[in-house]
């Protein structure tokens, strides 16, 4: 690195360095009268076929692939300028980012020269260079080696490419992050897991001597169809007078006309055919020697249906509801005949009388569900005296496992009261992936949209929509699955101003509640705030299932945790108790005069303790600041009391101490240091910033309370140092100033 350094002198003065990294000069004026060839690419390899098994989703907890290096040569010297690049992987993947990147070139051949360190961890989505100086004597040769990556999801995706987002290279087409367009860096495909289930497609239900199509699947543990199992013997069972009476996909005995058969998979599903000549509902069953079997399916063989009355060539509707307000399921052969539509009656009767007769109808594309509904028509009973709870599950499309929708009996009557007319209410739940437009990031606005699944619920009173009412319905998420299920929220989608409103929600284990007098279209999320405590609650070694909402800090024993200790720290033998620690008495009177002093100035309210706690704090540390210098833990309080406008008195106040410094995000927050944050943010990298961006998010809030880096670079430092000069035309000072500094050289935000 010295020696890459030193060629800064046979390039231009340093300032006139600085300006370019910062100003990012573009190639037009310096080399508008050249014409630059090609850069040569050779892409990574090693990322096709990546099984789901390795998924960070997998109940394995996943693991990485290692890919080849990443290499990159100039045709000619000069080609690649100063710029900051950044290489990003296509959505559904994520690197390592506990694992180091190493960058190599021809650094004193070439002169070519960066200010990042040659050794990197990536951030989750990608990894970027800064160039400082374009090479000179030879024309450069990069090699980028230790990528690893992960599918990050669960659905067979690719082949997606890497790409340069940002940086001009010639001859390379930026990408934008979907992994289609853009010059390929490297080519990513997941695809299913190993066989884990085997499960049955909801078939079509028939009518009397007719027949319908059994799809059963080989599935992986996300429900993805494993195509290579062409081995699994699967034993099919139907009931009552059902016969199984062909096979289109896969291998039997080729005798079909009986109540079970053993068929063996081809690329990863079987297609059997029953038929039934009695009008009864007929289970279908499966059995296989090591594989999850559980799942089951029912067809309903119906009594051939009159014509409706009229005739008529259009669609039949058949109804389902009997005397109830209305409706019906319309059955069509559908345009695509990739497209398979199935419908299941919901017919019951409560204690007070009230009848409801519905349907649950599920739409696949391809064998892939993309829609599920539940459409009940509700006969009220008179009094109306109980709850009416309807519950779709939507376990197929979300990680949200089921939606459930309580009418009281009070919501029930207070409809009927305010809307009049008869006794008929039309309740509509389901789930179906979200529009471009509601998962866009204007529409987000830093929220995470889980699964991109949208759940539209809507109330009818005698075919009237209602749009909003006095009476609250309760919808219930079961988000069993999701990890950390209490950092998870509801939203609503606002179609009038088109953005994703929080609304909060009740975490009752893994279920998720929340009250609305307004129904449309909802969102399982997790907010910016949620997500920041849960990357506290990974890196504090929570599990994910765990009941506890957060810990404060270390946990020292079974009653009191490290930010415990602190708050009482003006103790010092408690203090000293938890870390082992011996006292020194010239060390707290020095760091008191040297630190305290000036810490402490201008607070009000604060008590003998509360200030030897400060003092304490510097001198001896705690379990996670042993690693921090005195005056780093001093600069930790000072960024605490810059963003806050206080010092640390409680346990809560000192766990965000102890988050700042082992650069963890705070559970309190500060609207006017984030906004004063943005401010600065502009002036460093003259657009605006986008908290939904990874870096651009690190970077307001370490500006803001001054989160410390898990592992210091004091090349990065220094380069951050001079950066900071040359935009502020002074040296950092204030503990704001040197917060700034830390991001510009650890929060990988770019111009």
């Amino acid at each position: 690195m010295q020696k890459i350094i030193g060629n800064l002198a046979k390039k231009t003065k340093m300032s006139l360095l600085l300006l370019a990294v910062l100003f990012a000069v573009s190639a037009s004026f310096i080399y508008g009268n050249y014409a630059l060839a090609s850069v040569s690419i050779t892409p990574v390899s090693g990322g096709g076929n990546v099984s789901l098994d390795t998924s960070a989703m997998s109940t394995s907890g996943g693991s990485f692939t290692a890919l080849s290096p990443l290499t990159i040569t100039e045709a000619t010297a000069g080609e690649i300028l100063p710029n900051t690049y950044v290489f990003t992987l296509p959505a559904g993947w994520e690197f390592d980012n506990n694992s180091p990147i190493t960058m190599s070139a021809n650094w004193a051949a070439s002169d070519f020269l960066v200010s990042n360190p040659l050794t990197f961890n990536p951030g989750i989505t990608g990894f970027a260079i800064t160039v400082i100086g374009e090479s000179i004597s030879a024309p450069a040769n990069i090699t980028f080696s230790g990528l690893k990556v992960r599918p990050s999801g669960n659905q067979v995706v690719g082949p997606l490419k890497i790409t340069l987002t940002s940086g001009s290279m010639p001859g390379v087409s930026n990408g934008n992050g979907d992994g289609v367009t853009g010059t390929n860096f490297g080519s990513l495909t997941a695809v299913a897991g190993s066989a884990n289930k085997i499960v049955i497609s909801d078939p079509a239900d028939a009518t009397v001597g007719g027949t319908t199509i059994v799809t059963i699947a080989v599935q992986d543990q996300f429900g993805n169809r494993v195509s290579g199992a062409n081995d699994q013997a699967v034993a099919i069972t139907v009931s009552g007078s059902a016969r199984i009476s062909g096979v289109t996909t896969g291998a039997g005995d080729g005798a079909y006309n009986s109540t079970s058969e053993t068929i063996t998979s081809s690329n990863g599903q079987i297609v059997v055919t029953v038929t039934d000549a009695t009008a009864e509902t007929t289970n279908i069953d499966v059995n296989h020697a090591t594989l999850d079997h559980s799942s089951t399916q029912n067809i309903v063989f119906a009594a051939a249906p009159q014509p409706p009355a009229g005739g008529g060539t259009g669609a039949a509707t058949y109804s389902n509801y009997g005397s109830s307000s209305g409706g019906g399921t319309t059955y069509t052969t559908p345009a695509n005949p990739d497209i398979q539509t199935t419908s299941r009656p919901l017919v019951y009767t409560s204690a007070d009388g009230t009848q409801v007769n519905g349907a649950i109808t599920t739409t696949s594309n391809r064998g892939q569900l993309a829609d599920t509904m539940l459409q009940a028509n509700i006969s009220l009973g008179s009094p109306i005296n109980n709850d009416q709870i309807f519950t779709l599950n939507t376990s197929g499309l979300s990680s949200a496992r089921e939606i459930s929708a309580n009418l009281t009996s009070g919501f029930l009557r207070g409809v009927i009261a305010s809307y009049g007319g008869g006794r008929g209410i039309r309740l509509t739940i389901s789930a179906h992936a979200a529009s471009d437009e509601q998962k866009s990031a204007s529409a987000l606005d830093g929220l995470y949209l889980f699964d991109y699944t949208v759940f539209p619920v809507s109330i009818a009173v005698e075919n009237n929509e209602v749009a909003a009412w006095n009476y609250p319905v309760q919808l219930t998420f079961d988000v069993s699955n999701i990890e950390y299920p209490r950092e998870v929220s509801i939203a609503r989608y606002d179609r009038t101003n088109n953005r994703w409103v929080d609304l909060g929600g009740g975490a009752n284990g893994t279920m998720v509640s929340v009250a609305v007098n307004q129904l449309g279209e909802f969102g399982v999320i997790r907010t910016l705030e949620q997500r920041r405590r849960v990357d506290n609650l990974r890196a504090s070694g929570v599990a994910a299932t765990s009941p506890q909402a957060e810990v404060l800090g270390v946990r020292i024993d079974n009653d009191l945790s490290e930010a415990d200790y602190l708050s009482a720290a003006g103790d010092v033998n408690t203090l000293l108790a938890s870390i082992n620690g011996t006292r020194n008495l010239a060390q707290e009177r020095l760091f008191y005069n040297a630190n305290v002093k000036s810490l402490i100035r201008g607070m009000q309210n604060l008590t003998a303790a509360n200030v030897n706690s400060y003092t304490n704090f510097i001198t001896y540390g705690s379990a996670s600041t042993l690693k921090l210098g005195a005056g780093e833990r001093a600069g930790v309080l000072n960024s605490y009391k810059s963003a806050f406008d206080k010092l640390p008195v409680t346990a809560r106040d000192w766990q965000d101490v102890i988050n700042i410094a082992t650069g963890r995000w705070t559970a309190e927050r500060s609207t006017v240091a984030e906004a004063q944050a943005a401010r600065t943010f502009r002036q460093i990298y003259l657009r605006e910033p986008n908290l939904t961006d990874a870096h651009d998010d690190a970077a307001i809030n370490v500006i803001a309370y001054g989160l410390r880096p898990s592992a210091r670079n004091l090349q990065s430092e220094q380069t951050a140092i001079r950066i900071f000069r040359s935009i502020f035309r002074r040296s950092p000072l204030s503990a704001t100033d040197w917060d700034t500094v830390r991001a510009i050289a650890y929060s990988g935000a770019t111009r």
